[in-house]
């Protein structure tokens, strides 16, 4: 990957800008000690500059759900500080980029509880920190809640899970019986994934 500056009257700025913006990822860079030090150093100037030569296709997210749910970023576990927006964003990954109501969502984490005002107002807190851990990690964009609905974007991340479906070998080692092993709502893609296992698909 290489840096190069631009100036503002070229004609493909505003398009360059753009691009270089909307990045996922950035796997080398002349001058910086990593992808992410250059990527950040890039979005922090004023000037304009265009970063060239990018796989744009290399996710900057990983998540692991075989086991113990994960998330990392660049390499670094994202550390949240609600164990219950860990929690959302595990359901969200489970639901694989399916929208999800909020009702839904309180089902899965309180199961028989009632969803009153005052449950209602609780999760919008869970919500709330949600987005600013992934905001602050750099990944707003992994989370989308339009018309009501929260979802993950899928093909931001690389997750076993989905590699799992998709008949890649090495997610397949990866699985040792166990998914999402602290949520009990994970129980009913885990026995999919057993029975997945039996059938050999």
């Amino acid at each position: 990957m290489k840096l190069i500056c631009i100036e503002e009257d070229h004609p493909g700025y505003k398009d360059i800008l753009k691009k270089c913006r909307g990045l996922s990822d950035v796997s080398e860079a002349s001058g910086f000690s990593n992808g992410k030090e250059a990527l950040d150093w890039f979005l922090s100037q004023d000037s304009a500059m265009a970063i060239v030569d990018v796989d744009l296709d290399m996710p900057r997210i990983r998540v692991k759900t075989f086991g113990n749910f994960e998330i990392f970023v660049d390499g670094d576990t994202v550390a949240f500080k609600r164990q219950r927006a860990k929690e959302v964003l595990a359901y969200l990954v489970d639901r694989q980029g399916s929208g999800v109501s909020r009702a839904e969502i309180f089902a899965a984490l309180y199961e028989d509880e009632e969803y009153d005002r005052s449950y209602q107002k609780q999760l919008d807190v869970i919500i709330r920190s949600l987005k600013e851990t992934l905001n602050e990690n750099g990944i707003s964009r992994f989370l989308d809640t339009k018309g009501g609905l929260l979802r993950i974007i899928p093909e931001m991340a690389d997750c076993d899970l989905y590699r799992f479906f998709k008949g890649d070998e090495e997610a397949k080692k990866e699985y040792r019986g166990e998914y999402m092993s602290s949520y009990s709502w994970g129980m009913m893609t885990e026995a999919y994934i057993d029975q997945s296992m039996i059938l050999g698909r």
